[in-house]
C-alpha cells in the first residue's frame, strides 16, 4: 500500500487560468512521482509492472474529473464516474435517472464485495 507520495506542487494561479493542462500535469508531473514512491517503497522492479500493487484512484483538480488505474493511465470523465467494485451499479442507477445519494445507496446493497462504509460524493463544475 502506497502510504506517502511527494508529489509537485501546484500553484493555485494555475488552476484559476484556463489553459491549465491539468492532464498534462498529471501525466507528467504526478504520474512520475507515484511511480517513484511505489518503487521505492515496494523495492519494485522499475523494467516490469507484473509485480507493481493493483489499484485505481480518483482525481479532481479544479473541479474537473481523472481517474487513473495500475498502469497509470489517465482518463478525464465529463459525466459522471466512480472507481471500485460498486461503480457499475452506481452509474447504471444513475443512467437510469437516480441520484447520485440514491445511487450510492444502490451500489452498497447490490456489491458483495465491499462497497459501503463511508461514502463520498464529489461534484465537480461544469
Amino acid at each position: 500500500m502506497l502510504h506517502y507520495a511527494e508529489v509537485p506542487d501546484l500553484h493555485p494561479a494555475d488552476l484559476k487560468n484556463p489553459n491549465f493542462d491539468a492532464r498534462g500535469y498529471l501525466v507528467t508531473q504526478v504520474v512520475p512521482a507515484w511511480q517513484r514512491a511505489l518503487k521505492k517503497s515496494h523495492e519494485l522492479d522499475p523494467d516490469t509492472m507484473d509485480d507493481w500493487p493493483k489499484g485505481s484512484a480518483l482525481i479532481v483538480i479544479a473541479g474537473r474529473v481523472f481517474t487513473t488505474d495500475s498502469v497509470f493511465s489517465i482518463t478525464e470523465h465529463l459525466e459522471s464516474t466512480g472507481i471500485g467494485s460498486g461503480s457499475d451499479y452506481a452509474l447504471g442507477a444513475l443512467a437510469a435517472g437516480k441520484s447520485i445519494e440514491k445511487a450510492m445507496e444502490i451500489a452498497c446493497e447490490l456489491d458483495s464485495r465491499g462497497t459501503g462504509g463511508q461514502i463520498n460524493v464529489i461534484k465537480g463544475s461544469k
